[in-house]
């Protein structure tokens, strides 16, 4: 039998199309593009806890986003690829913002390590921030914190 959809969301008109996706036992966790720019849309398909969460996230469209291995936290960044932000996917709050530069640039990958206490971002500007969550608080939403190591 040749693959059917299980089901469509609407999302808004976005170059990029970022989404990510993650099954868990049971059930599934998506991350997409919301219907204006730079929104963001988390939806969580357990039965037992239903939930579809819209986020004004950046003020510039999304163009990659990435939940850690759990799906407790997602990862996003705009076209301008200055600042990543970490959201907890249950209550859509903004966790941590993480500075990556000051020069615009695309984002071109957001890596978890596997228990997420590092985020590895890698650019076109030819770099790869890597930053600790080990430690951080809500503080670094209105201080964004700065990679640890550029590799």
């Amino acid at each position: 039998n040749p693959p059917m959809i299980y089901y469509q969301y609407r999302t808004g008109i976005n170059a990029y199309g970022p989404c990510d996706f993650i099954q868990m036992q049971g059930y599934y966790i998506l991350g997409l593009s919301g219907r204006e720019s730079g929104m963001l849309r988390i939806i969580n398909s357990s039965r037992d806890d239903y939930s579809d969460v819209t986020i004004q996230g950046h003020s510039h469209p999304i163009s990659i986003m990435k939940f850690n291995k759990n799906g407790s936290m997602i990862a996003t960044a705009s076209d301008i690829g200055t600042i990543v932000q970490l959201y907890d996917t249950r209550s859509g709050k903004l966790i941590s913002k993480l500075r990556r530069g000051n020069l615009p640039t695309e984002i071109t990958s957001l890596c978890f390590s596997p228990e997420s206490d590092y985020l590895a971002i890698a650019s076109a500007k030819g770099t790869v921030h890597v930053f600790s969550l080990l430690h951080i608080s809500s503080s670094t939403v209105a201080n964004p914190i700065r990679a640890e190591m550029k590799i």
